[in-house]
């Protein structure tokens, strides 16, 4: 089971659930803030350099980022409660630069803080960016999103992930912030991880009323938990008789779907889990509509998403097409090696 959930974790990290740093990390709490290097500011007032005296947030995101998204809602939150904090939402990675302005525009007040798109030299890849280049690389982030707190002293306070900003930039803000303190994990991230587990577990044990619990425990302390876990909690209100509250809770995990990014990261997670008896016919429908929704729009053909895809088409009584979907993420060299073992059971 623990190497289950490392797995899974470490999955967490590339497609952006969590910030995983790797070995080489140059830049760290304490460490001069490198300079901004935006390509077009697209709302809040233009930031050129940072100034003495003032805190700001360099929060990384992307258009293609579900848990980007889920986290814009919370750093709008903290741009109002915070005001003396200056929030800056920096796009990169994308694949192409002219979607962020759209896209920002689309999101309206969901985004309710300064917002920019890096510099990328024509010619170059997507993760070749100024800002990807001189921040995210140096500071060994392979997942977005990621957040930077830069103190008054216009240096590096703390670097992770959004979900557990409030705290470190609550004490920049008050004074009462080492530099040390930005090596120790989230007190919130040991507890959501020992849940996980726990969850996984009774899952996989066949509690199902003791796995509810835990996840109502769980979803109030991160609130990715659905897209984690969502679907598997479907799965375990339908095993105890609770079919109506399984199709809401469906339809609740299924709206939160903006990405087949996010089948990937259920997949994953899910690990262990039983396959979905003794679904209703239209919790079942509800499901396969997503799925042939995002083929049908040609979205989702990296090998992360198509290993989500053809995960649920398999799970759910499509063998067919998850067939021709895990022969077409097999084929593709980015795939995790993880993956592999699930995918190759589905051609035979």
């Amino acid at each position: 089971m623990q190497t289950s959930l490392q797995a899974a974790f470490a999955t967490l990290s590339v497609v952006g659930m969590i910030a995983a740093p790797s070995q080489a990390q140059v830049l760290k709490a304490g460490s001069p803030a490198p300079k901004i290097q935006i390509a077009e500011w697209l709302k809040g007032a233009p930031v050129s350099a940072f100034k003495k005296g003032e805190v700001y947030v360099i929060e990384f995101w992307a258009t293609w980022c579900g848990p980007c998204r889920e986290n814009m809602p919370h750093l709008t939150e903290l741009q109002k409660k915070y005001p003396k904090a200056k929030i800056l939402g920096i796009s990169v990675l994308e694949p192409d630069t002219k979607q962020v302005k759209p896209f920002v525009a689309k999101m309206g007040t969901k985004m309710g803080y300064t917002i920019g798109r890096e510099v990328v030299t024509q010619g170059k890849g997507r993760d070749e960016g100024t800002m990807n280049q001189t921040w995210l690389k140096p500071a060994g982030q392979n997942g977005i999103p990621v957040a930077f707190v830069v103190d008054r002293q216009s240096k590096i306070a703390w670097i992770g992930h959004p979900m557990y900003l409030e705290r470190p930039l609550k004490a920049v803000l008050d004074g009462s912030w080492k530099y040390e303190m930005a090596a120790l994990p989230p007190p919130e991230e040991a507890e959501m991880q020992q849940l996980s587990q726990k969850f996984m577990q009774l899952r996989t044990d066949g509690k199902a009323t003791e796995a509810l619990q835990v996840f109502e425990r769980l979803s109030k302390l991160n609130p990715m938990a659905n897209k984690m876990f969502g679907i598997d909690r479907v799965i375990l209100l339908h095993q105890v008789g609770k079919l109506a509250e399984a199709e809401k809770a469906l339809k609740t995990v299924l709206d939160g779907m903006t990405s087949p990014m996010d089948l990937a990261v259920a997949a994953m997670m899910g690990g262990e889990r039983t396959a979905p008896v003794g679904w209703t016919d239209r919790a079942r429908t509800l499901f396969l509509a997503r799925l042939d929704a995002f083929e049908a729009a040609g979205e989702g053909k990296d090998a992360l998403s198509s290993y989500g895809i053809a995960y649920f088409y398999n799970e759910l009584g499509s063998p067919d097409k998850a067939r021709a979907i895990a022969e077409r993420a097999l084929k593709d060299p980015a795939l995790l090696p993880n993956m592999k073992p699930a995918l190759e059971k589905m051609l035979h």
